[in-house]
């Protein structure tokens, strides 16, 4: 579920948000992406953020993941919160986490003074790309 709307988030906050994004699950991002977010805390301090989707349907091993990565990078970023799924089906879990990303994303355009809408650097790889 959190994976799926993860992918939403990402692109979401790229389109919309104008800014970059970039999404992992558990355990993958603890075998190696979890350096990233902790070697280099002048890097991500002030500019990055990590949001974890959870699902209380998750494995208990991943929800534990989940709490103990975000002890460790929280030091790292300014952000490190959680957003837990709402919904009795998948489907539902998955749109009520999705909804938010795309809450957030048009938040972040606002907080950035930038359009949402507009995605003139796609409009121009299209035009590029079809050689005009």
């Amino acid at each position: 579920v959190g994976a799926v709307a993860a992918g939403r988030w990402k692109t979401q906050i790229n389109e919309n948000g104008k800014a970059p994004a970039f999404w992992a699950t558990l355990p993958e991002a603890n075998h190696n992406e979890i350096v990233g977010w902790t070697a280099h805390p002048d890097l991500s301090r002030d500019s990055m953020a990590a949001v974890f989707l959870e699902d209380e349907h998750d494995h208990p091993r991943v929800m534990l993941r989940s709490t103990v990565t975000r002890e460790l990078i929280e030091r790292s970023v300014p952000i490190a919160g959680v957003v837990a799924s709402r919904g009795t089906s998948p489907l539902a879990r998955i749109m009520a986490l999705s909804v938010v990303g795309d809450l957030v994303s048009v938040r972040l355009a606002e907080m950035a003074d930038v359009d949402p809408v507009p995605v003139d650097i796609i409009e121009d790889l299209k035009k590029r790309l079809a050689g005009g």
